[in-house]
């Protein structure tokens, strides 16, 4: 009767000792839940890196969580303290009644079950915590290149403003210079286009002269319309424009023979030359 006393008050021992072990069990299910809230965590440092977040921030939270997980090893290293004491126990106690031992075995089985999802939980913020400090030290090269990024931008704008004043430079040179060359004109050229002007006329087509004339001076069609009717029609025949008007146009020099001994005096000047290109001032290579 007294070993049965015993017993009983074993059982309601080992009772106390399980109703300690079921607080630890809410107290690590509280450490474990307060985990939980890492998602959050990592989600505000997601968004920090965009904006580039203090990496000295991150890092004092890695401290944090990483502190989290010591505390959360010591608390399962204490469970597994209580539990291989309460497996002991049981194995002292087989003279127990069968029921309370069936039921203190089940708590076990539930204790061990607690512990396994606590590991696996501690091996789960372990591998995020290892995450955040990758993510911390890639924010940190990100930082560096920015600023090498930003250097050469600088130096690129500044070399584009220098080019620009280069070749402004350039084109104010280029302009005066094409304002400043002058052109050069063929004698031969317009002593050939008179020619034709004045035998055009001669021939009563002064107009198709004139056209001609306007189009081997190079007139635009604007400065033609401008002309207007540059020669009006005469009312009544006109004597040639290639005999001097003297009077005397069968017997007196004409104004055409006058002409062409002029223009064949001009052109023999250039006679000597004539193999020789006149110059294009558009063109630099005929400079």
């Amino acid at each position: 009767m007294q070993q049965m006393q015993a017993n009983a008050d074993d059982v309601e021992r080992y009772k106390g000792q399980v109703k300690q072990l079921e607080e630890e069990k809410k107290a690590l299910e509280g450490a474990v839940k307060e985990l939980g809230d890492l998602d959050t965590l990592k989600d505000r440092l997601r968004k920090g890196m965009e904006a580039e977040v203090n990496a000295a921030g991150q890092a004092r939270q890695i401290a944090t969580l990483e502190d989290q997980v010591d505390k959360l090893r010591n608390s399962l290293a204490a469970s597994q303290e209580a539990l291989d004491s309460y497996t002991a126990a049981i194995d002292n106690a087989e003279d127990l009644q069968l029921g309370d031992v069936s039921e203190l075995q089940a708590r076990l089985d539930d204790a061990l079950a607690d512990k396994a999802r606590a590991q696996a939980a501690l091996v789960a913020e372990e591998q995020k915590c290892r995450k955040f400090q990758e993510q911390g030290e890639k924010v940190l090269d990100l930082t560096r290149s920015l600023g090498s990024v930003t250097a050469e931008r600088d130096t690129l704008r500044s070399r584009v403003g220098e080019l620009e004043k280069v070749v402004n430079s350039c084109l104010q040179k280029l302009q005066k210079e094409l304002q400043d060359r002058p052109y050069l004109i063929d004698r031969r050229e317009v002593a050939r286009a008179v020619t034709a002007f004045v035998q055009g006329c001669d021939a009563g087509d002064e107009e198709s002269a004139v056209q001609r004339l306007t189009e081997q001076l190079g007139f635009t069609v604007e400065e033609r319309k401008a002309l207007g009717p540059a020669i009006a029609e005469a009312e009544a025949p006109r004597p040639s424009l290639l005999k001097r008007a003297t009077g005397q146009e069968d017997k007196g020099e004409r104004f055409g023979d006058s002409f062409l001994a002029f223009l064949e005096h001009e052109v023999g000047d250039d006679g000597q030359a004539s193999d020789q290109k006149v110059p294009d001032p558009d063109d630099p290579e005929s400079a």
